[in-house]
């Protein structure tokens, strides 16, 4: 039985279980180790086709019908929901907001209608700089959005990279004490397979995981290995949630590669485990700026070399683990991966870096230690 004093969490977001991604695994990680390890309670609330729930331990996810399609109806139905959950009997403390900006304002909204505690979890500065190339949207976001943001009791970023840039391009007045820095992380279930099951009988495995989109790099990822094809022995399989499979199956047909190419879709995470371990390199050349790249370090804690795009937080997360393209060229992927799938010697020094890195830096219990900090830092003050 929960005691009327126990301390809980609401984190808002809008990927949570339905796909396998990388902000689902870091909301679901972060519920999953407080609801282990704390007397901090994390619950999470998430859109979804349907009104759910799924108990975690001690956590519970909550889920509500809603649409990815209109942001200004997601933030409604974020507070219109928080106050069910409230009119239940739960009571929250703390409000932590993961990443796109529906959740965000609804965070802030919560805030200043109930005098919650909120917490903003920035991934990447796509949110906001997506908005600011439209004359009439940057007026209103410089005008209402930003101030809104800036009543967020705490910043969070994913790398010391993207908090200065955000700091400096939108959050000149937030005061720095007030943000911090919680690098990813993965889990020590992501491991190298001492059996060494990489696909040696066959072509050499690029794998991609994350949602199968443009932004993602799904597309950039194909038309350089077509430059490559006939250079390397190797494939591209695709994991993650099939957003734009037709468009990605006809680009593949245009570029004449159907062959090398295999399309999963989502999987559980012993199947991606398995995926892992099967790859050779692990490539995500995402087109997000600022974007980090969980998939990435979780190819590298398996022992594969990554190839990513030169951006913050990729960057940040790469470090000297893989190599990295300029963001959006082709023939700079192109090179990066010849380059890796080819010699042998680079591989190897490659792969020892990556895990050298990852147990440094990125190891869950670190980053779990650090929000945990974070959540009884905000509690105690006024």
């Amino acid at each position: 039985m929960v005691s009327k004093n126990q301390k809980r969490v609401l984190i808002l977001s809008d990927f949570a279980v339905e796909a396998y991604g990388g902000t689902e695994r870091f909301v679901m990680g972060i519920a999953d180790w407080f609801s282990r390890k704390s007397q901090i309670i994390v619950d999470v609330l998430t859109p979804s086709k349907s009104h759910s729930k799924i108990k975690i331990k001690k956590s519970t996810v909550f889920k509500f019908p809603s649409t990815l399609a209109s942001g200004r109806k997601r933030m409604n139905d974020y507070v219109s929901n928080f106050e069910k959950l409230v009119a239940s009997g739960i009571n929250y403390n703390i409000i932590h907001s993961f990443y796109t900006l529906p959740p965000m304002l609804a965070g802030i909204r919560i805030k200043e209608k109930y005098g919650k505690k909120v917490i903003l979890n920035w991934f990447e500065k796509e949110p906001l700089e997506e908005h600011l190339k439209n004359p009439v949207e940057r007026i209103l976001y410089k005008k209402i959005i930003i101030p809104k943001l800036l009543k967020a009791d705490k910043m969070v970023f994913l790398t010391s990279s993207l908090r200065n840039y955000m700091l400096k391009n939108f959050f000149v007045n937030y005061p720095k004490m007030k943000t911090g820095t919680i690098m990813g992380w993965v889990d020590r279930k992501f491991h190298p397979n001492n059996r060494n099951r990489q696909n040696l009988k066959g072509r050499k495995i690029i794998l991609f995981v994350g949602r199968l989109t443009i932004q993602k790099g799904a597309f950039f990822l194909l038309e350089a290995f077509a430059k490559i094809k006939n250079l390397v022995d190797a494939e591209i399989v695709f994991v993650g949630p099939p957003y734009q499979k037709d468009e990605v199956i006809q680009q593949i047909k245009n570029l004449g590669i159907s062959e090398y190419v295999k399309i999963v879709g989502s999987v559980s995470e012993k199947e991606l485990l398995d995926w892992y371990h099967k790859s050779y390199i692990v490539s995500v050349p995402t087109l997000y700026k600022g974007a980090f790249g969980l998939s990435l370090i979780e190819g590298m804690a398996c022992g594969k070399p990554v190839v990513g795009s030169d951006d913050l937080g990729l960057r940040d997360a790469i470090g000297n683990g893989g190599l990295v393209a300029k963001i959006g060229n082709v023939d700079s992927l192109a090179k990066a991966l010849k380059v890796i799938l080819t010699d042998k010697s680079l591989y190897n020094i490659l792969r020892k870096n990556a895990l050298a890195r990852v147990e440094r830096m990125f190891r869950k219990e670190i980053a779990m230690e650090k929000y945990r900090k974070m959540y009884e830092k905000v509690l105690k003050e006024n």
